[in-house]
């Protein structure tokens, strides 16, 4: 190898060395990829770097013992790596992924995100935003830089001697200022990106299309776009395609009033579209006709600016038969994605900071503190109903919280028990993900805990043919302790 620390592999010299006790970053690409991932920076995080500067070369490392980061672009030679990408995620002790794109590769690098990135850089970028973005990943797949700076802890307001119980360990001071995007919180990756787009666009009359699950915040996003272009004075115009029908639509677009039609209304402005797919074929049919004319200059001096949300991913929906794939299309020129509210980690202090202050005015009350164990827990939730669903709990915990502090016990039950579902899931290998996990528990809670004990232990003799040495090995007890449980039941 060149030296002890920057290695680059090659099949030469007999392939991959010895591990040893290293952590390690491997760096897919050319000499392009070494300027913008440089060995200081990966060093920096005690991690020894490796260059692979071929696929093939790529993969002999890959499943290498002590990788813990895998960088890369999204091509390499004209190939793309999305395959390797996946098969990295797939493996059982999968390293940390972060992509490497260009600015104009939004839509392939959302692709990488759903296909197993941790996190995505687009150029150019700092030093330090590489380190952070690195720290990000790595943590996310419970890896920790071994020369990393740690970050700071909270700081933490003791409270009064004997207000509060000793297992917790105070308030949570307000987050510092979130960085902000004309209103929109989002430091991660995807969200910068995201931004940079609509930046790059602003004075561009292209049409977008946003994609999200619901409760991501679509509508904050168009009205954003709209707001930062140059069409920002002109009227901001809302078509909602749910519950419209073809005869609904037909007289939206042509206005059977003999007013103004949809067009018109929003020349020299913005037309949102909100849920297209959620319109019926033949009215998707009607919209793609009118668009088309539109496009073509019929009888409009100044045609608005497009912006379209559908429900789900455009393939699926296509394959349903639910999106008119021309539809879909005539509009795809611009795609931007926003990420699942679970998957922006770096967002969710401010956002619950932001969004609990909100709610706090909407109700004429002083905004409450978060103690250290509540702020753990809503940091730790999935939030599947994303941004409306925090928004939701957070005025929830305005109008019914203990005071002006709110503990873990003011959480609503079904986050603390997802979390602790979680948690089984992942231990045992269960699925979680369609309830069946909490439906078997449910009925357990409230049961005194020496119950369920000695259901679970008679359970599992039962099971084990009534072999209690078996049943001890299941359970990790000894067979005295079984043997002394049921001398003390007794019956």
């Amino acid at each position: 190898m060149a030296d002890d620390e920057t290695h680059i592999l090659s099949t030469a010299q007999g392939g991959p060395p010895a591990t040893g006790e290293k952590s390690f970053a491997m760096v897919v690409g050319d000499a392009d990829m070494e300027a913008r991932v440089p060995d200081a920076a990966l060093l920096a995080l005690g991690l020894t770097p490796y260059r692979a500067k071929t696929l093939s070369q790529a993969r002999a490392f890959s499943g290498t013992p002590g990788l813990d980061l895998v960088i890369l672009p999204l091509s390499l030679d004209d190939t793309s790596l999305l395959p390797m990408l996946r098969d990295c995620g797939a493996r059982p002790n999968r390293p940390a992924i972060v992509i490497i794109a260009q600015s104009d590769e939004i839509n392939d690098a959302a692709e990488a995100m759903r296909a197993g990135a941790d996190n995505c850089l687009f150029t150019p970028y700092s030093e330090a935003l590489l380190a952070r973005t690195i720290v990000s990943a790595l943590k996310q797949n419970g890896r920790t830089p071994l020369t990393a700076q740690p970050e700071p802890l909270p700081r933490i307001t003791p409270h009064p001697e004997g207000a509060e119980p000793a297992t917790d360990l105070g308030t949570i001071e307000p987050p510092p200022p979130p960085r902000l995007f004309h209103g929109l919180i989002g430091t991660g990756a995807a969200m910068q990106a995201i931004f940079t787009q609509i930046s790059a666009t602003a004075a561009s009359n292209a049409p977008i299309i946003i994609l999200g699950e619901p409760g991501t915040g679509t509508t904050s996003l168009a009205t954003t776009i709209h707001q930062v272009s140059e069409r920002a004075e002109g009227p901001f115009v809302l078509l909602e395609c749910a519950g419209q029908t073809t005869e609904t639509l037909s007289q939206t677009l042509a206005d059977g009033t003999g007013g103004p039609g949809l067009f018109d209304r929003a020349a020299g402005g913005t037309l949102f579209i909100d849920r297209m797919d959620e319109l019926p074929g033949l009215a998707q049919a009607r919209l793609f006709s009118a668009l088309q004319d539109l496009e073509n200059g019929s009888g409009h001096d100044d045609p608005p600016r497009l912006i379209a949300t559908i429900s789900g991913h455009p393939t699926t929906l296509m394959a349903a038969g639910t999106l008119r794939s021309d539809l879909y299309y005539a509009l795809k020129v611009v795609e931007l994605t926003l990420p699942p509210l679970r998957h922006r980690s770096d967002d969710l202090p401010a956002l619950i900071d932001t969004h609990l202050e909100s709610m706090a005015a909407l109700d004429g009350r002083a905004k409450p503190t978060l103690s250290s164990a509540a702020l753990r827990e809503l940091q730790t939730y999935d939030w599947p109903g994303n941004l409306r669903e925090l928004s939701n709990v957070m005025r929830g915990l305005v109008l019914t919280g203990s005071g002006a502090r709110i503990d873990r016990n003011d959480l609503p039950s079904s986050i603390v028990t997802e979390r602790a579902f979680a948690r089984l899931a992942s231990q045992y290998g269960l699925d979680a993900s369609e309830g069946e996990l909490a439906a078997a528990i449910s009925p357990l809670i409230g049961k005194r805990l020496a119950d369920i004990e000695r259901a679970v232990i008679e359970a599992t003799i039962a099971r084990e043919g009534g072999s209690i040495p078996r049943a001890a090995r299941v359970l990790d007890l000894s067979p005295s302790t079984i043997y002394r449980k049921r001398d003390a039941w007794g019956d």
